[in-house]
C-alpha cells in the first residue's frame, strides 16, 4: 500500500530566522510506517540527511525555484516494531528486572522531547537500574537510540494508543574511533541549530567553542552567543542541548554557556564572513 509523502514547509521558519529542527524531528514522529517526508528548505539540508539516515531513511534531494530545495526523506526497509528487546540482556532473563526506580509520564510532551526526557531520565540510573515511560505512541525512533548505547527495553502498546516501555541501563566504554565518529555527527546535528538573529547554523557561526566526547558517550559542548545578554540565549542552549541527545550514541549530554572568550565576527567562516560583509560586525556591537 502506498503512503501520499507527509509535507513540511520550513521556509517561513527559516526566513523568520526561527530553528526549524523541532518542526522536523515533530514530522518524522507523525510518520506512518511506510510514510516518506517531503521536505521544503532554503538551503540543501546536508547536516539532516546523515541524522535521518541513522534513522532508516534514504534523501533525494532536487533544487528548485530561487535557489529553495526539496528533499524527500523515503523509509528503507522496515523491519517489524520490537516490543521485547534483548540487547543486554539473554533471551528469558526479563524476570531478574528490578522494579523500576524512576516513572516518567510523556504523553503531553511534543516531539522530540518524550525521546530526549526519556534518555535523560536513563542517564540517571546506576547499571541494572530501570526505569519505565509512558510514550504519547510507539517510540519507533528511541529504540536505535536505546540500541547504540547498550540497553535493554521491553515495552507494550496501551489501549489508548500510548506507549509503556521499561529500560535497564547498561554500560560500556566507547573506542577512540567511536568517539571521533561520534563527535562529528553531533557536530553535524548542531548545524540545524539556526541563529534567529544572524539565519545561520551556530556552527558555521563560530558560537560552537568546543565538542568533548568522553570513553562513555557523555558529550560536553561550550558555546555562546553573539553578545551578552542575548534574549534568545536560553533557547539556543535548548536547541543545542536537544540536537545533541537527538544523536545515536550519545548517553549524556552537558551546555555550558560561555562568554570567555566573547564572540567576535572572525570566528565566522570564511564563507560567511564573505556573504555577510559588514553587516554582521554591526550587529554584535
Amino acid at each position: 500500500m502506498s503512503h501520499q509523502p507527509y509535507d513540511l514547509d520550513v521556509r517561513p521558519i527559516l526566513r523568520d530566522g526561527g530553528e526549524p529542527f523541532s518542526a522536523i524531528m515533530e514530522a518524522v514522529d507523525k510518520l506512518t510506517p511506510g510514510q516518506s517526508l517531503r521536505l521544503l528548505a532554503t538551503f540543501k539540508p546536508l547536516p539532516l540527511f546523515q541524522l535521518l539516515c541513522a534513522r532508516g531513511f534514504e534523501p533525494a534531494a532536487r533544487e528548485i525555484e530561487d535557489g529553495d530545495w526539496e528533499v524527500i526523506f523515503r523509509p528503507t526497509a522496515v523491519e517489524p516494531a520490537k516490543v521485547i528487546s534483548t540487547v543486554s540482556a539473554p533471551a528469558g532473563s526479563h524476570d531478574d528486572w528490578a522494579a523500576p526506580s524512576i516513572e516518567i509520564d510523556c504523553r503531553e510532551l511534543l516531539p522530540p522531547e518524550p525521546m530526549v526526557k526519556t534518555l535523560e531520565a536513563v542517564e540517571r540510573l546506576v547499571v541494572n537500574e530501570t526505569l519505565a515511560a509512558l510514550l504519547p505512541r510507539e517510540p519507533r525512533f528511541l529504540f536505535p537510540e536505546l540500541e547504540a548505547r547498550g540497553h535493554a527495553w521491553r515495552g507494550e502498546q496501551l489501549p489508548d494508543g500510548s506507549y509503556r516501555i521499561v529500560i535497564r541501563r547498561h554500560e560500556g566504554n566507547m573506542t577512540e574511533i567511536a568517539r571521533t565518529q561520534l563527535r562529528e555527527s553531533v557536530l553535524q546535528s548542531l548545524r540545524m541549530v539556526i541563529d534567529p538573529e544572524l539565519g545561520e547554523n551556530l556552527v558555521d557561526l563560530g558560537l560552537i567553542y568546543r565538542i568533548d566526547v568522553d570513553e562513555q558517550g557523555s558529550v560536553s559542548v561550550d558555546m555562546t552567543t553573539t553578545t551578552r545578554g542575548c534574549p534568545a540565549a536560553g533557547f539556543l542552549k535548548n536547541a543545542v542541548q536537544s540536537a545533541v541527545w537527538i544523536v545515536t550514541g550519545v548517553k549524556k549530554v552537558d551546555v555550558n554557556l560561555t562568554y570567555e572568550p566573547p564572540w567576535t565576527p572572525e570566528r565566522i567562516t570564511e564563507a560567511l564572513q564573505h556573504k555577510f560583509g559588514a553587516s554582521v560586525e554591526r550587529k554584535s556591537r
